[in-house]
């Protein structure tokens, strides 16, 4: 639950509230990266969903989607990103991704 507002601050022109203590994301914030192709990447930080940041994340990857993140009952059990589909009710797909944690606390 450290250091996603500060990945998507350095990444994009966002400015998330950075602290030292959880729970510094209260609503959702999003930037977008540059790429070098001239594309944009839309990155979101959105609030812990539960006490202890680290928990629900891949249960919701797994329910609005087809993905399989691995879910188990301990903290950074995401190792590698995963990419999901979530589909919308007009034909449009909303991608979600579940990142590791990037620092542990």
């Amino acid at each position: 639950n450290a250091g996603k507002s500060t990945l998507l601050a350095c990444a994009s022109a966002a400015k998330p509230k950075i602290a030292n203590y959880p729970f510094t994301t209260i609503v959702p914030n999003l930037g977008v990266c540059d790429l070098d192709d001239g594309e944009g990447l839309v990155l979101c930080d959105v609030p812990g969903l539960i006490e202890g940041a680290n928990a629900g994340k891949s249960t919701l990857l797994a329910c609005a989607s087809a993905a399989k993140p691995k879910i188990a009952n301990y903290p950074f059990t995401t190792i590698v990103p995963n990419l999901g589909v979530c589909d919308l009710d007009d034909g449009e797909g909303l991608v979600l991704c579940d990142v590791p944690g990037l620092i542990e606390g």
